[in-house]
């Protein structure tokens, strides 16, 4: 199944650090793309820290069986007791971030 139009520019929005999910992170660089997403060093200067955030790709959030093992790693993730741990959601795309 192919991305709608909506999820792709949901992406798009989040790479460029302008979707209400990257706010208050400043993504600095790419650090590797594979077909599930990128992932990429990020900035939250407001807690002076760097973080890693994990954009899915357009292609893999209409597939139930990736995004259910994904939210099952951002359930262990959420889990962590770790005060630098979030994960997140805006629309289809879900995002990790850990420091």
């Amino acid at each position: 199944m192919e991305p709608s139009r909506q999820t792709t520019v949901v992406h798009d929005r989040l790479v460029q650090g302008e979707s209400p999910l990257t706010r208050g992170y400043e993504l600095i660089k790419l650090i590797d793309k594979s077909e599930s997403g990128e992932l990429y060093r990020a900035c939250q200067p407001l807690f002076e820290r760097e973080v890693a955030i994990k954009v899915i790709s357009p292609d893999q959030a209409n597939k139930p069986d990736f995004i259910s093992r994904f939210e099952s790693n951002a359930q262990l993730v959420a889990r962590l007791e770790h005060t630098h741990a979030f994960s997140g959601r805006m629309g289809r795309l879900k995002a990790i971030s850990i420091d």
